[in-house]
């Protein structure tokens, strides 16, 4: 499914380069080189970079390591823009702002990986990003964004759509776009894309909720640095709760 994907792994554990590799393998993922290190890292980019085309990066790495944002940081300072997915065991300490901003896609606990679903979704967001970066589609899906100007954003950025003041809006971790597109429309065009609409005024990426309060009929979003709750209607609960049951939520 994702065999378009060509992925440079940092990841000093064993364990886990084994536990992902395989996880990417099951969904199509073939092209994966290791490095235990951030030299080691850096080296493989010297010498084979462009067989490459995104990053999963650890962030914790060995004592006397660098961690792996400030090697993600690194390489884009030499100009390499591929996209990245982080794992980390600890997700407390990452400055989710500075993380997105330097083209991470994704920041995931490493116990989620374990979690069904995870891998494709964390595959779904890189491919979203390569195939954006290069104007193709492929099995990627990218969204119309209609304004004053047409442009397009990768379904996997997409945090929710909503309704408000008679608006429409586009949201993701850190930016707004105004959209002259109804929900229903951008329902229908994501139907098949794990979206969900949660009430009249919001269209939910399920793939990014972290947690559904039930009391306050919520739902949260995973490493969201504005720490965003979005009501769900009555009606709808039921049919969030199927959907994060099967992610065993």
């Amino acid at each position: 499914m994702f065999g378009q994907l060509k992925v440079l792994m940092l990841e000093d554990t064993e364990a886990h380069q084994a536990l992902m590799t395989h996880m990417l393998g099951r969904v199509g993922v073939t092209t994966i080189a290791l490095a235990s290190t951030p030299s080691e890292f850096f080296d493989i980019l010297e010498q084979r970079g462009r067989e490459f085309n995104s990053f999963i990066i650890d962030v914790q790495l060995g004592e006397g390591q660098m961690d792996g944002l400030s090697a993600l940081k690194k390489v884009r300072e030499k100009g390499i823009d591929y996209p990245a997915a982080v794992v980390t065991m600890d997700t407390n300490g990452i400055d989710y702002v500075k993380s997105y901003k330097l083209g991470v896609t994704e920041i995931i606990d490493k116990e989620r990986l374990y979690t069904e679903g995870v891998i494709e979704s964390l595959a779904r967001g890189l491919l979203d990003k390569v195939v954006y970066s290069s104007i193709g589609r492929g099995v990627a899906m990218v969204v119309p964004v209609i304004n004053e100007e047409i442009s397009f954003l990768p379904a996997s950025d997409i945090l929710y759509f909503q309704l408000a003041d008679g608006a429409y809006s586009i949201h993701t971790y850190l930016e707004e776009y105004k959209t002259v597109h109804n929900l229903r429309t951008y329902a229908k065009l994501l139907e098949n894309h794990g979206f969900l609409s949660v009430s009249k005024n919001h269209l939910i990426n399920m793939s990014k909720i972290e947690a559904l309060d039930s009391l306050d009929q919520t739902v949260t979003f995973y490493c969201d640095p504005l720490n965003r709750a979005i009501p769900v209607a009555e009606a709808k609960m039921a049919a969030v709760r199927k959907v994060l049951k099967a992610r065993k939520i």
